[in-house]
């Protein structure tokens, strides 16, 4: 009797050592904090979970979709001081934890449950963002709330138990769904099959009333959902669309390409490799759905009928779904289709007891294990060195407080070593994710252009956003880019009537000033002149109005012109001004004020308010920078 126990101790003991194992050599190998090439989304999650705030950041700064499930996560870890990166990590491996735990509880061995466990933190190379991606991350917490929902006790509707675990499950779907919109297909899925199973059962009463309150949950959630989407400031043109039948194939036939390039070894062998590997999986498993078929449809197994369905919605989503075409159809898309084929193979493997023989123990081991080599040496051996991204722009640190500009993918992950102090934006005819990441850029002490997949060299100057950058000393490398420091010459600008928008019907075009009377009753009231919507950076500023009165139309003026400085088309007014008598600067002919930008401005506009009872010419509009 102690033999036994002392086996089954040390049986347990070995699996959940295996299985940690896993989740660290995981973790250390394609986390952000640890992975070889950050990509712009692990950039993303670590520059919005460093200034999160609610509700805001529901989505990705304003978009209506890619809810921001990680960063708000990562807000535990941040208020511990830990650095962004690490938090948005262990945020990331934590919610990917939950979805192996959950969906390995479908297992009865744990031999099986081994295999998922490399499967899943290991998987082969394409599926790698599966720790990353919101579908992913919200697949993990659907896998998680599978724990919450077998507890259910079917027989007692209303009992104490089923009243205390609904609402987890309705958090966990939530934020399941926030992470990614297929979830909602997952959970119809669910419902349709627990509807369908109690049919088939004779368990009509209760389980209908299961399957009405998970409708509701899920109707409940899509509200809440729908109405973030509907308030986000910017719109996804597009994201619902359906692809015709001749763009589903096109689809298809773009994603057999790519998988005809592995099959013919055109990718590293032990991509290829590993993509054989999949096909005599893909063979083996309809080779049993066909044996098999009838069980399926009978709904015998609720969850083997249940990932089979779940397989074909999400590939009859991915494919027909034109948002998808336009990207592509990237290998992240089809991460909910590989939790569904490695979990339905699974399944297939128990039912037949296939896993009962040694040797098909081993021979599916090492299968597995052949395929997380491909991401192992995808991600570590093709990059030369053993050294993490992060470790790589280790040097930017020591440039202190920074601006980046460039393509939104690289200033995005170049600011994961500190997006306190490295401040990146997109350059003007990028893909501009915040504008408010402008201001920064421009408000910040230095500023470096990137030229990666941007520029062919550096220009000596470069028009970005209406201001003016001059190329300030060599160019340096920042661990993974080539960067180099730029500044902005803040020169007197002179703004001429024609660039104002004026009246043209007063305007003297042969002297180049706007012509005012007292005669013209109509332009009382009014702004006679604004513009030029320019750009302006962090500064003080003097402004001249340069007006000619006609003979002793001075002496008359009595507050009946107004001028201001407003930015974004008037809605904010920097400075105003009422013109008096003794304001007038003799000597130039102008009026002058003072104000001063405290973040980079767009639009910004100097107006000109007339009341009327006069009679002048504005001649032209003159900005002065003042050093500090």
């Amino acid at each position: 009797m102690k033999l036994l126990t002392s086996k089954i101790f040390l049986t347990k003991y070995w699996y959940i050592l295996l299985i940690t194992s896993l989740i660290l050599i995981s973790f250390f190998l394609f986390s952000t904090s640890y992975k070889p090439l950050v990509c712009s989304d692990d950039a993303l999650n670590v520059l919005i979970a460093s200034t999160y705030k609610l509700p805001d950041d529901f989505y990705c700064w304003g978009q209506d979709r890619g809810g921001t499930l990680i960063p708000f996560f990562s807000q535990l870890f941040i208020f511990f001081k830990i650095h962004p990166t690490l938090s948005v990590s262990l945020s990331n491996y934590i919610i990917l934890t939950l979805g192996f735990l959950g969906f390995s509880q479908l297992f009865r061995s744990n031999y099986t449950k081994l295999i998922f466990a490399i499967l899943w933190f290991l998987p082969y190379h394409c599926f790698v963002p599966i720790n990353i991606y919101p579908i992913g991350m919200g697949c993990s917490l659907f896998g998680f709330s599978l724990i919450f929902l077998r507890k259910l006790n079917f027989e007692k509707f209303l009992g104490l138990k089923n009243l205390i675990i609904f609402p987890f499950i309705l958090i966990i779907w939530f934020l399941a769904i926030w992470a990614s919109d297929i979830v909602v297909f997952t959970i119809l899925n669910l419902s349709f099959v627990a509807l369908i199973f109690a049919l088939r059962n004779k368990l009509k009463i209760e389980l209908f009333k299961f399957f009405s309150v998970f409708f509701l949950i899920l109707f409940f959630i899509i509200k809440i959902i729908l109405s973030f989407k509907q308030n986000a400031p910017s719109k996804s043109n597009g994201y619902l669309n359906l692809n015709s039948p001749q763009e589903v194939l096109e689809s298809i036939l773009m994603v057999s390409g790519k998988i005809k390039e592995y099959l013919l070894f055109r990718q590293d062998f032990i991509s290829s490799l590993g993509a054989w590997i999949l096909v005599l999986i893909v063979v083996f498993i309809l080779i049993l759905t066909y044996r098999n078929f009838r069980k399926i449809l009978n709904f015998n197994n609720f969850f083997l009928s249940f990932f089979f369905l779940n397989l074909i919605i999400n590939l009859t989503l991915i494919f027909s779904s034109n948002w998808v075409l336009k990207n592509d159809v990237g290998h992240w898309y089809f991460i909910a289709s590989y939790i569904d084929f490695i979990i339905l193979t699974l399944i297939y493997l128990e039912k037949i007891n296939y896993l009962n023989f040694k040797q098909y123990k081993i021979t599916f081991v090492i299968a597995s294990l052949f395929l997380s080599l491909s991401a192992i040496s995808n991600h570590i051996f093709l990059f030369g060195d053993f050294k993490t991204f992060v470790q790589k722009i280790k040097p930017l640190n020591s440039l202190g407080q920074i601006g980046l500009m460039g393509t939104y993918s690289e200033t995005y992950r170049l600011s994961v070593i500190n997006p306190n102090m490295i401040k990146c934006v997109t350059h003007e005819f990028g893909d501009i994710k915040d504008s408010s990441r402008i201001d920064e850029f421009f408000n910040s002490k230095r500023k470096f252009l990137i030229k990666n997949y941007w520029l062919d060299k550096f220009p000596d100057s470069i028009l970005q956003y209406k201001v003016m950058l001059y190329k300030k000393g060599k160019p340096i490398n920042s661990g993974v880019s080539s960067m180099c420091e730029y500044q902005e010459k803040k020169n007197i600008q002179v703004f001429k009537i024609k660039d104002l928008m004026v009246p043209k019907k007063y305007l003297d075009t042969l002297n180049n000033f706007l012509k005012i009377s007292k005669l013209n009753t109509e332009l009382n009231h009014t702004h006679i002149a604004y513009g030029p919507f320019c750009a302006l950076t962090h500064g003080k500023y003097k402004i001249n109005f340069y007006i000619d009165f006609k003979d002793t139309e001075l002496e008359k003026l009595n507050k009946q012109i107004i001028i201001d400085v407003t930015s974004d088309y008037s809605k904010k007014i920097l400075q105003s001004k009422v013109l008096i008598k003794q304001d007038f600067n003799t000597k130039k002919n102008c009026f002058s004020m003072f104000f001063k930008a405290s973040e980079y401005l767009e639009n910004t506009e100097f107006r000109v308010y007339y009341d009327g009872g006069l009679d002048f010419n504005l001649k032209s509009i003159e900005l002065i920078p003042i050093e500090n």
